[in-house]
């Protein structure tokens, strides 16, 4: 590699100023040169083409993280939306999730992850969008709710995700008794018009937004599709933090 590199400042030095009968030959010198580099350094190819594109991506998403910024997407957050951490935390993601989605069940928990590295700093607010292909999830989200207004929303949250593959009728009344709810209140509760309204308005709200799938977020108006990585989240709460 030293070889064709010293080949190659070689060309370079005695070619600054080619003169016109010189510039083929030094043009073809070049594209010999280029080619032999790639034949005998694939990898090293690889690797600049590679952290060229890293770094386009990177600026690019720099851009939609500012963009999105200046142009957030609004939505409400009421006491029917169970929520945790300061009420005036500089952050609020607002989550909309399903109860059957293994995607949804890894973001609770990269969620959970933030708050303690963000301690103070993020609002976390839940909201449903039950998929019509997983038989349990609307009857799971309701089942929250009802949960909510005794005031155990997370404790049932984590257990539906924890049961999410085998979730069933009955669980949904196990769980309940298990966390000594009001078992009358809550079958009222579940089954109630209001509840099911609740449920009806979240997941109209992000299928306007153009999203069908979960989970999805709106992070301070920033809205995120998909089962994204942590550091994005990251970035985007640092953006924030530093302003």
């Amino acid at each position: 590699m030293k070889t064709i590199i010293s080949l190659f400042i070689t060309l370079l030095l005695f070619n600054t100023s080619p003169a016109p009968a010189q510039e083929n030959r030094f043009e073809n010198q070049l594209r010999e040169f280029i080619k032999q580099v790639i034949r005998e350094n694939p990898e090293l190819v690889y690797e600049t083409v590679n952290r060229h594109i890293q770094k386009q991506k990177e600026a690019q998403q720099k851009q939609q993280i500012e963009n999105a910024l200046k142009n957030p997407v609004e939505d409400t957050v009421t006491a029917d939306n169970p929520a945790k951490g300061e009420e005036n935390a500089v952050i609020t993601i607002i989550e909309y999730s399903d109860f059957q989605c293994p995607h949804c069940a890894n973001a609770s928990q990269m969620l959970e992850r933030l708050m303690q590295k963000y301690p103070g700093k993020i609002r976390r607010v839940f909201k449903n969008n039950p998929l019509e292909d997983h038989p349990f999830s609307l009857q799971a989200a309701a089942a929250a709710l009802a949960a909510h207004r005794q005031g155990k929303f997370w404790l049932y949250h984590d257990l539906l995700f924890f049961n999410g593959p085998d979730l069933t009728e009955d669980m949904f009344t196990k769980i309940a008794k298990d966390l000594s709810l009001d078992m009358e209140l809550f079958e009222k509760d579940r089954k109630s018009e209001e509840i099911a309204k609740q449920i009806a308005g979240e997941k109209t709200k992000i299928n306007a937004l153009g999203i069908t799938g979960t989970p999805s977020f709106i992070l301070n108006g920033v809205l995120i599709n998909g089962a994204q990585p942590q550091p994005l989240f990251e970035q985007i709460i640092e953006k924030i933090l530093s302003q």
